[in-house]
Formats: C-alpha cells, sequence, structure tokens
C-alpha cells in the first residue's frame, strides 16, 4: 500500500505543474513566552533544521499564482542545554534537545519576471520535540521570500518561515500547574537558504 502511494504522488509530481524544495537553516531561533512563568527568552540553536517540500499549483491568473504545499524536516533543529542532575544539584549534565516541523499551507505568489518570484505563505504548524513528556500544540505557521530560477528545472530562493505551538502546562504535574495562564507559547523562527527543482507543466 505505501508503495501504490508513494508510485501516484511521485506521477503526481512529474506530471503535473509543481515543485519540490529543500530548505537548509542559515540562522534559526526559538522564542518561549509564558506569563505565569514570567519568561520571555530568545535564543539560537545550535545546528539548524534541513526542510523537505512540495508546492503544487491551483490556481494562475496572469503573474498571479496560488499553490497549496506541505513540508516537513528531514534534520532537526538541535540545542544543546547544561541542566542540573535530579538526584545532585552540584552536577550539571549536557542534554541535547532536537525540534521538528511539519507543516501545511497555501502559498500566494507573484511571478515579477519569468526568472523571479516572490512568495508568502499561511497555514498549520506542528513540532515535535524529543521531550516524551512535553507536548505542543499546533499552531500558525507564516512566511515570505523570494526565489530565482537558475535554468528551466531549477532555482535557488530565500525564505523567512515562522512556526508557532504552545504547551498547557496544566496537564502535568497531577494539575500543580493548573493556573489561569498555564500556558507556554513558543515560536521558531528560520532564515533559509532554499533549492527548488520543478516539475514538468506550466510554473
Amino acid at each position: 500500500m505505501k508503495k501504490l502511494l508513494f508510485i501516484i504522488l511521485l506521477n503526481t509530481c512529474l506530471f503535473s505543474s509543481g515543485n519540490i524544495y529543500m530548505s537548509i537553516d542559515i540562522q534559526g531561533a526559538y522564542d518561549y513566552h509564558s506569563d505565569f512563568l514570567d519568561i520571555d527568552t530568545k535564543n539560537s540553536f545550535d545546528r539548524g533544521s534541513v526542510i523537505l517540500g512540495y508546492n503544487k499549483n491551483v490556481y494562475q491568473f496572469e503573474q498571479f499564482r496560488l499553490d497549496l504545499g506541505c513540508s516537513f524536516a528531514i534534520s532537526s533543529s538541535d540545542k544543546v542545554l547544561f541542566v542540573n542532575h535530579p538526584d545532585d544539584h552540584q552536577v550539571v549534565e549536557e542534554y541535547q534537545t532536537k525540534t521538528k516541523f511539519y507543516s501545511l499551507y497555501i502559498m500566494p505568489n507573484f511571478q515579477i519576471t519569468d526568472k523571479i518570484n516572490l512568495w508568502t505563505n499561511l497555514g498549520h504548524a506542528s513540532l515535535r520535540t524529543n521531550y516524551s513528556n512535553y507536548t505542543l500544540k499546533s499552531g500558525l505557521q507564516y512566511g515570505i521570500g523570494f526565489n530565482f530560477r537558475t535554468t528551466e528545472h531549477t532555482g535557488v530562493g530565500l525564505g523567512y518561515s515562522v512556526f508557532n505551538a504552545e504547551a498547557d502546562m496544566s496537564a502535568y504535574e497531577d494539575g500543580s500547574f493548573d493556573f489561569s495562564s498555564a500556558v507556554i507559547h513558543q515560536k521558531i523562527s528560520r532564515l533559509s537558504l532554499d533549492i527548488f527543482y520543478f516539475f514538468k507543466g506550466k510554473n
């Protein structure tokens, strides 16, 4: 069944307008905000993510285009944290956190010239971390950028994307954090280099 779905998806890509892309972090950062914990911090990742995505054109009028797209991380954003050992507060351990992204979105874009395209997107983001007891609720994803077609089938670009999520801490520690605002808001921002491959069809 999985093989059949893969063949259908591959044929859809190859014989219709659309593009597949790889997005590589140039710079990545994450923000935490919580009223009940009184935190508002911004940090950079030690290692950026690599995201694979696909855009499918569904509407075009002159230079305006509307695409539907999806993306997922094939390499996580990593950050090394230093935490106290639970049995000995004098011992500090190194702990590597990992964050992956998944998104579905619409992408309005405008073809400035035959080679230059400006785009923006808006959609649904899902974030996953390697904390087994820490669940993030899905949130809003949005971005803006441009791409430059280098050949008939290839192109490069720059993009800036933001992924939002939140964690409701009232669900943890037997409800000991059950306050009126027991929510931690997380925002991850990415400045990325994007590499495109355009399939057959009118792009």
